[in-house]
């Protein structure tokens, strides 16, 4: 062992081994007998000495080895890869880098020589074809992953309704689940209503308040809740009027989930699936009625462990994890529940490779827009392009009033060649979410000149003989105006000239509607009531009935979700007009 000792990937395991003889030699638990290793090994063990750290930024040299993976591609290089991409078959990312380093293991290519498969795929993301042929994701909807640190910031809520005929006393329960600890609380109901959903929950937030521990416990503080700060239901009636009032009188906060997508309710989801199947199975073995084993199969889930819920020794990667309860989380101390969300979020990362980017995409983004219709069609073939040809630009973002908010971040684009927005068929702006939307660079590239081929099948239809035939017509007489030879000029009257006809102004819309002022409510960033004008500047039949046209002034523009133009039912413009 006296010769020097460099660290390279073909000796980590033996580098491995020195470290725990070491350690074991300088513990004096060194091992002995038929285990023990010789002397002259443990005496010549090497002190693996730290690599001090690399101060921030580094050496010009040092930068130039570490970033040597991340530049782009020369022109040789350049050249190279698009032969083998655009004259060899196509290939995707990780055939056309099996490609290529077949070529360079036949021809014994040196190491550094050789593309990386990184710098490779930079390269590939700037080809169009490569956009306009990359795979489509498999839904459309975006969801913000939920999560929370601790215990009582957050919690969700969800009706379970039974059914059945309407002699039945009761009807349904309600789910309760507080979102870091997953522990859970439900209440039987009698009726659906929005009043009786609303006496429920008042019971979950007292059998809350009663089991907080003490070191758990929010001081009474005015303006705040003694429980949860944020509750987060689905869009349906019975999480309205009476129930909503409620959370305000409690100083909560209220959340939609996304309309239709029951995963932005994920977590009092799955308990009541996990509730529904336990209580299931218990009336088929015994017959026992679901409300009167409700209590006894929530404290069941609570107190069972879950397969999220789980941590491995700190400091320790290799470690087995230990697996806690929602009961247990909720008498724990934060800490645990601290790395429980901290290890959340690391494999949010890897599962979602959109996680976080929502908020790095900024206006002026070039994008290209998803084929919605190839999606959603039944037998939409797979080989036909899925994105847009044409390049679009993102020139407004529309975020969630509130920040804890799961709805997703939504994006309005215009064309990047005209400017024009991208409206649906009703004129409304239409807006994207990130799913929908392919980030481009500046630099898009396309095939090589010498490999484009030329259109010169063109099928003879009506129109193009037309067309044909008109041009050809034209020309001849262009040509037949050129051989005549100029007439003389005759010593005649100057003509008086006639003045150029004005072309007629079109039909005046004879609406008395058409030009008033009218004025509208909006919901302000502040959740304040805002009263915006507007002018009526078109109108529109639609199955017999007559749509007007708003164009709302810009001075409040940057205190709401400002859209220029909305369309109303003539009714609603009439009762408009009555407001003012």
């Amino acid at each position: 062992m006296s010769k020097e000792f460099k660290i390279n990937r073909k000796n980590l395991t033996e580098i491995k081994q020195l470290k725990l003889l070491t350690e074991k030699v300088k513990s004096g638990r060194a091992p002995t007998g038929a285990q023990s290793a010789p002397e002259a090994k443990v005496e010549e063990a090497p002190v693996l000495v730290a690599k001090p750290k690399r101060l921030a930024g580094g050496t010009a040299a040092g930068n130039a080895i570490r970033y040597k993976k991340r530049e782009d591609l020369n022109s040789t290089e350049a050249k190279f890869v698009s032969e083998w991409f655009y004259k060899k078959g196509f290939g995707g990312r990780d055939v056309l880098y099996k490609q290529i380093q077949k070529h360079y293991t036949d021809n014994d290519t040196p190491q550094k020589e050789r593309i990386s498969r990184r710098r490779m795929w930079h390269w590939l993301e700037k080809q169009e074809v490569n956009q306009l042929h990359r795979a489509l994701p498999a839904t459309s909807e975006s969801i913000k992953p939920i999560n929370s640190m601790g215990k009582l910031d957050r919690c969700q809520v969800d009706l379970v309704i039974r059914g059945g005929d309407q002699l039945r006393t009761w009807k349904g329960w309600l789910t309760c689940i507080d979102v870091a600890t997953r522990y859970t609380w439900t209440e039987a109901l009698k009726s659906t209503k929005s009043k009786a959903v609303a006496s429920a929950f008042e019971t979950i937030l007292k059998r809350a308040a009663e089991s907080i521990p003490d070191k758990d416990k929010k001081k009474a503080v005015e303006g705040k809740s003694k429980t949860w700060g944020v509750v987060q239901s689905d869009n349906g009636s019975e999480f309205k009027d009476e129930f909503a009032a409620l959370l305000k009188r409690m100083n909560m906060t209220q959340l939609f989930g996304v309309p239709n997508v029951s995963t932005s309710q994920s977590l009092v989801e799955r308990a009541q699936g996990t509730l529904s199947n336990s209580m299931e199975k218990e009336t088929t073995a015994t017959g026992a009625n679901w409300y009167d084993i409700l209590s006894k199969h929530t404290g069941f889930y609570n107190e069972k462990t879950n397969r999220n819920l789980r941590l491995q020794p700190e400091g320790d990667d290799e470690g087995d994890y230990v697996y806690y309860t929602p009961k247990e989380l909720w008498q724990g101390d934060r800490l645990t529940l601290t790395r429980l969300y901290d290890a959340k979020n690391v494999e949010l990362k890897k599962g979602n490779r959109l996680f976080g980017k929502e908020s790095e995409v900024k206006i002026g983004q070039k994008v290209r827009i998803a084929r919605l219709d190839k999606r959603k069609a039944a037998l939409s073939k797979g080989a036909t392009q899925s994105w847009s040809k044409s390049v679009y630009v993102i020139y407004k973002i529309q975020r969630p009033k509130n920040v804890l908010s799961s709805l997703p971040i939504r994006f309005f684009v215009k064309s990047d060649e005209t400017g024009d927005i991208r409206n649906d068929p009703n004129g409304t702006p239409i807006r994207y979410v990130l799913k929908n939307l392919q980030l481009i660079d500046n630099d898009v590239q396309t095939a090589p000149k010498s490999d484009i081929v030329a259109d010169t099948d063109t099928i003879g239809t009506r129109s193009t003989r037309k067309a044909a035939e008109a041009a050809a017509a034209a020309a001849e007489l262009e040509a037949e105006a050129e051989a005549q030879p100029e007439p003389l000029a005759k010593e005649t009257a100057t003509p008086t000239p006639t003045p150029p006809t004005k072309a007629k102004a079109p039909a005046a819309v004879d609406d008395p509607l058409i030009g008033q002022s009218v004025t509208g409510k909006f919901d302000s960033y502040t959740k304040k009531e805002l009263k915006v004008t507007g002018e009526i500047v078109k109108r529109q039949k639609r199955k017999k009935a007559w749509w007007y046209q708003v164009r709302w002034g810009k001075a409040q523009r940057n205190r709401y979700d400002y859209i220029e133009l909305s369309w109303f039912r003539k009714t609603k413009i009439q009762q408009m007009l009555a407001q003012n």
